[in-house]
């Protein structure tokens, strides 16, 4: 196959130290994209002509959120505390040959300091670490609650919903606000499109009403972010450091959690990386659960820690493996300032790959995972 309109980094198919699943490039998935023709599994690409993220705020602590049906990704109301007023919603649709940052729906024009909602009555720009998920059972692209806005980090719990076929917010009060022993914002998306929400709480989509685990103490027993849904065990894993946002507790945070509540504690294996990992205490992390893998790649990019991408290998236990990324070294360092990757990694099911976007001056870099 005959590479066509795409660049690459890195320069060995190799994972975590080991040959990559199948080795070379191997046949792509049907109906894949020009950008990914040549792509050899294990090897980082760029997406060309990607770069700028559509001129939202993304690197102020803000995230992608992914429209799995359509292999879109989505950027809403990034900003925020010291970046911007700026409440735009952008995305990129992968699946075309040639993909281009789309404007779907134009930044406020008036706006008032730390207030859920504009003159206008659209939604803030906040920043949205790992928030923003596609909801299918809603039809929305929702963002449940929120921190950090314009100017001075105001929180609240609003929740928000984007119609993509419309390209409108619903109306402010259309869902109903958090409730406020619930927790916070919406942290990752499990087991029957549950959100969760930072400290243990989640929104049932189905039922349109908010549970409870019960867990309350979400620094040093639950964590902020990242945490990721894997589908194979049905549990929500969570790997940071400190709090998840570079403060708080100084120790490594790392737990499982069942859709009935159940969380129990994982540790690791020794191995360098694990030594290395301890080292970095790297703050705002992002991660992405690989299925045709069976693992989880995790990334911050914050400093000396720059191009290193952790491989946690989960089990049926509670004592998992963790090893280095081989290969991954050009991946490129978050952006400067210390704000990290937080919701800008992700699996792509339709293109088997991974995306990842470490800055808004990058191009969108890709991972083929088989």
């Amino acid at each position: 196959m005959t590479a066509r309109n795409v660049t690459y980094s890195g320069a060995s198919p190799i994972y975590g130290g080991m040959d990559a699943p199948g080795g070379g490039g191997g046949e792509l998935p049907e109906g894949s994209p020009a950008w990914m023709e040549g792509a050899q599994i294990g090897v980082w690409g760029q997406i060309p002509n990607t770069s700028g993220a559509g001129t939202a705020a993304i690197d102020a602590f803000s995230g992608i959120a992914v429209k799995q049906d359509t292999s879109e990704l989505f950027i809403m109301l990034a900003g925020g505390h010291g970046a911007t007023y700026d409440n735009r919603v952008v995305s990129l649709p992968l699946l075309n040959d040639a993909p281009s940052w789309v404007l779907r729906k134009a930044s406020s024009t008036s706006f008032a300091a730390d207030s859920a909602y504009y003159p206008d009555g659209l939604p803030c720009s906040r920043h949205t670490y790992v928030g923003g998920f596609w909801v299918p059972e809603r039809n929305r692209l929702m963002i449940h609650g929120f921190f950090g806005t314009e100017p001075n980090a105001y929180s609240g719990l609003t929740v928000d919903g984007f119609n993509p076929a419309t390209n409108q917010w619903d109306a402010a009060g259309t869902w109903a606000n958090i409730p406020a022993d619930r927790g916070s914002y919406g942290t990752a998306r499990g087991k029957n499109g549950r959100i969760w929400l930072r400290g243990g709480a989640y929104y049932d989509p189905i039922t349109n009403t908010y549970g409870d685990t019960g867990l309350t103490n979400w620094v040093t027993t639950y964590s902020r972010f990242p945490q990721v849904y894997d589908p194979s065990r049905e549990i929500v894993f969570n790997l940071q450091w400190g709090d998840g946002q570079g403060g708080g507790v100084d120790s490594m945070v790392c737990t499982k959690l069942t859709a009935a509540g159940v969380q129990t504690h994982v540790t690791f294996n020794a191995s360098a990386a694990y030594t290395q990992f301890l080292a970095d205490k790297s703050p705002y992390a992002g991660m992405a659960y690989d299925p045709d893998n069976d693992r989880f790649l995790w990334y911050s990019g914050v400093g000396s820690a720059a191009g290193r991408v952790y491989v946690i290998t989960p089990n049926s236990g509670g004592v998992w493996d963790m090893s280095i990324l081989a290969g991954a070294g050009t991946l490129p360092a978050s952006p400067a300032g210390g704000s990290g990757l937080n919701g800008r990694i992700h699996y792509i099911p339709a293109l088997k790959c991974i995306i990842c976007l470490p800055k808004a001056a990058d191009n969108i870099y890709f991972l083929r995972t088989a």
